[in-house]
């Protein structure tokens, strides 16, 4: 999971975390998946797709890539725009994760860190303003694989983690020919819980998510993947 983008409105709703584990029962013998994160790539596999996360005031759309490492390690990259409601430009944002695959009996256990990027830039009335967030992941995932008749595989998984967050604001231009200039910053911490499930068909792959973030008032978003495995 990755993580959700901030809003122009309110400042820094997207810190991360909380801990979680859990027990999925059923895992037919097999290589280490992405279980974790709900992708069915075995190691050395990669899948290309689509994504789209739905906020209470914006719509996250982007492409990504997951890639099963040789190994036990396993990233995600993504890039994408954010469109923010009441918002003409869209905001900017370009993320990665990775995890380390602890295969136990009947699950698979993975510590995750990652990092998200995002930027607004607008004008308004000779005034340029530009907003960022920078959001450092570090948490826990859990997660299974169970079968789905002959041809599908469910892997329902479940995340949490702290995460460190950093919002900057700046606003320069012209205002009534007078000079404006202004710069600010503000770092949080909170937490996240994520939990979802993949479905995995082989070559193609969907997963969905629910999230719930809470710091300085809490928020839910949605999230569907789309992925072509290879």
């Amino acid at each position: 999971m990755i993580p959700s983008p901030a809003s122009t409105t309110r400042p820094l709703r997207q810190v991360v975390l909380g801990a979680a584990v859990a027990l999925f029962l059923a895992l037919p013998a097999a290589a280490a998946a992405q279980a974790c994160t709900g992708w069915g790539t075995q190691p050395g596999q990669y899948a290309i797709g689509a994504g789209i996360t739905s906020y209470s005031n914006a719509t996250e759309y982007r492409v990504e890539t997951q890639a099963n490492l040789p190994g036990a390690l396993a990233s995600g990259v993504y890039l994408g725009a954010v469109d923010l409601d009441g918002i003409d430009e869209n905001a900017f944002v370009v993320g990665g994760r990775l995890t380390y695959d602890i295969p136990r009996d009947a699950y698979w256990l993975c510590p995750l860190a990652g990092l998200r990027y995002e930027r607004l830039s607008d004008e308004f009335e000779g005034l340029t303003e530009s907003i960022s967030s920078l959001l450092v992941p570090l948490g826990l995932g859990v997660g299974t694989m169970l079968p789905a008749g002959d041809s599908a595989i469910l892997l329902p998984y479940l995340q949490g983690g702290l995460m460190y967050g950093r919002v900057s604001a700046s606003v320069d231009g012209s205002l009534n020919g007078n000079g404006v200039g202004f710069a600010g910053s503000d770092s949080d911490v909170g937490y996240f819980v994520q939990i979802g499930t993949g479905v995995d068909f082989g070559r193609f792959g969907i997963r969905g998510a629910w999230e719930r973030i809470d710091v300085d008032g809490g928020e839910n978003n949605l999230q569907l993947s789309l992925a072509v495995l290879f």
